[in-house]
């Protein structure tokens, strides 16, 4: 059955109720907003990457409504139905109707306007029919009937769907934020939506992922460049100047071989960590790694210079450091592969690189003379940290030209959802079958 409404004042509904009359007759009632979106859109200047897309997507959520001025109009018009008192009234109404559902299926181009039509014609129909059974009317109470029932299959339909689970997961698994935040609900929206795999959604994936490594690498210069500075100060005294003695073999080994390691573990060797979402770890999985990394790049300088010192040491007692920093990276960039194990597998890399972290800081406290050697190694660490910046903003502009989906579009935000909008748009049209003559 279709909701009652209250009256309080009937002289000011029926005001209300003439303007949108008025308003939905008029023969002018186009409002051109996706055309005037559209001439405002393309004067901006196209989005190269994350943050201009960014830039796209909130100009282009300010162009466009949200189409839910039609629930208002709707809302009028069930109460009017409520209260009619002759066949023209209905005639007059149901008419009125009609014209809001053509100018909601015209209008609609973001999903939530979609949806909006979509209730609105669903209203409509428990409305008319309601008003067309009390007024005796067989044959429109009979269609509008049918067309609730349509409606009402379809709602069953979406709760029996099975399929949305599956996709949800995958979103959850392999889509960046926007796509989490925007996608979920598509397979409960529509019966054959289009198709979503981890490939389709991979170009956005990586370009969220380098935005936020190159966060984190930006971070790490800025760290690594203030342990160089402070290692060389705190080993300055008058009886030991540390100056900097830029060592090749501690530079080498310290610095430029970690780092290409890293890299190349990153890339190759990662268990696929760069193709995860965050949202299934709640976001552990991105900073967790590039901490180890920083660890690791803090660490072999001082083991290095360690070993040289205490020769005599054996191989776990010297390097157990960098062990932990290393077993650190692998469960935290396998932390997907291991969440079936339990929520206590997320503590493990906390654990690691804790570990790590309390033996560097109490390296760097000490008074060292070999701090002349490991400052430069630091310095030389964040020079590469700095400069595969660069990198990871080419890298991220590379995976945004892949990434068309998720593009800003003047209608529907992006063009994945304006193309998903359209088919809302005229599957609701094809519910709602020809009008009643």
């Amino acid at each position: 059955p279709p909701g009652t409404f209250e009256f309080t004042d009937l002289d000011t509904f029926h005001e209300h109720l003439a303007i949108l009359e008025k308003g939905l007759l008029s023969p002018r009632v186009e409002h051109y907003t996706k055309e005037i979106a559209t001439l405002r859109f393309n004067t901006l200047p196209p989005p190269i990457d994350f943050s201009s897309n960014i830039n796209s997507l909130a100009a282009s959520a300010g162009y466009i409504g949200s189409g839910l001025e039609g629930k208002n109009g709707t809302d009028i018009l069930c109460a009017a139905l409520q209260i009619a008192e002759s066949k023209e009234d209905f005639h007059r109404l149901e008419k009125l109707c009609l014209k809001l559902e053509d100018h909601l299926h015209k209008n609609s181009s973001t999903l939530v306007s979609g949806l909006v039509y979509k209730a609105v014609v669903h209203v409509q129909s428990s409305s008319l029919r309601a008003a067309a059974e009390r007024l005796n009317l067989p044959e429109a109470e009979t269609f509008y009937r049918e067309r609730q029932l349509r409606f009402q299959k379809e709602s069953e339909r979406q709760r029996q769907n099975d399929r949305g689970y599956s996709h949800e997961k995958l979103l959850s698994e392999r889509g960046d934020v926007l796509a989490t935040l925007s996608l979920a609900a598509i397979h409960k929206i529509l019966p054959d939506p289009p198709e979503h795999t981890a490939e389709i959604l991979k170009p956005a994936l990586r370009t969220e992922r380098a935005v936020v490594s190159r966060i984190f690498y930006s971070a790490f210069f800025i760290a690594l460049s203030l342990c160089g500075l402070g290692v060389w100060l705190r080993g300055r005294n008058r009886e030991n100047p540390a100056t900097f003695i830029p060592d090749a073999r501690v530079l080498f080994f310290g610095s430029l071989l970690p780092f290409a390691l890293l890299l190349f573990f990153r890339y190759f060797l990662s268990f696929g960590m760069l193709d995860f979402g965050g949202r299934l770890l709640r976001f552990w999985n991105y900073p967790i790694p590039e901490i180890a990394i920083l660890l690791i790049l803090l660490v072999v300088p001082q083991i290095l210079i360690n070993k040289e010192a205490h020769p005599e040491r054996n191989f776990l007692k010297t390097w157990w450091p960098a062990g932990m920093a290393i077993l650190g990276l692998l469960f935290s960039s396998a932390m997907m592969h291991l969440i079936s194990l339990g929520s206590a597998v997320f503590l493990l890399p906390g654990i690691f690189l804790a570990a790590t972290f309390f033996w560097v800081l109490r390296q760097m406290v000490r008074k060292q003379s070999s701090n002349g050697r490991i400052a430069p190694c630091y310095l030389l660490s964040a020079t590469l940290c700095g400069l595969f910046v660069f990198a990871l903003v080419a890298e991220e502009r590379f995976w945004f030209k892949q990434d068309g989906p998720h593009h800003a579009s003047a209608t529907g935000f992006t063009v994945f959802e304006k193309e998903t909008t359209q088919l809302l748009n005229e599957f609701v049209h094809e519910l709602r079958g020809p009008d009643r003559q």
